[in-house]
């Protein structure tokens, strides 16, 4: 093996490492995000809506913007020096009530239920 390689390689294996206390997060992020799109695409061909190219490209920019953003909380963390990964965490929260939301735009769209409005009627305080 050659010695770029080899340091390549090395490279990659750090740098998965380093970023070890972050990999959950990541990871389901990413599985929101696939579940958004899959509940899209059903959504399109339910509803009979053309399923186009410019709708994938959001996914996969909106993908790396989030994982991105991860990143940088994670960064934010270790510069910091701040206990249990508050920025991460903070920012994961975040995006995953983003795709949450869309999740239940999409619910909403095919079968006029919203979970979201259901609970926010349920937490309202009765009219006086």
């Amino acid at each position: 093996m050659s010695k770029v390689k080899e340091l390549a390689i090395g490279l990659v294996v750090a740098f998965w490492a380093v970023l070890s206390p972050i990999h959950t997060i990541m990871y389901v992020v990413g599985a929101l995000v696939l579940t958004d799109f899959v509940a899209g695409v059903s959504k399109a061909l339910r509803l009979k809506q053309p399923i186009t190219s410019r709708r994938m490209r959001a996914t996969i920019g909106k993908t790396i913007a989030y994982q991105v953003a991860i990143l940088v909380g994670f960064a934010m963390d270790h510069l910091a020096a701040t206990e249990g990964l508050v920025c991460t965490r903070a920012i994961a929260v975040l995006v995953g009530l983003t795709e949450c939301k869309s999740l239940d735009e999409s619910l909403k769209d095919v079968t006029g239920f919203s979970i979201w409005e259901a609970l926010v009627s349920k937490l309202k305080p009765p009219p006086k």
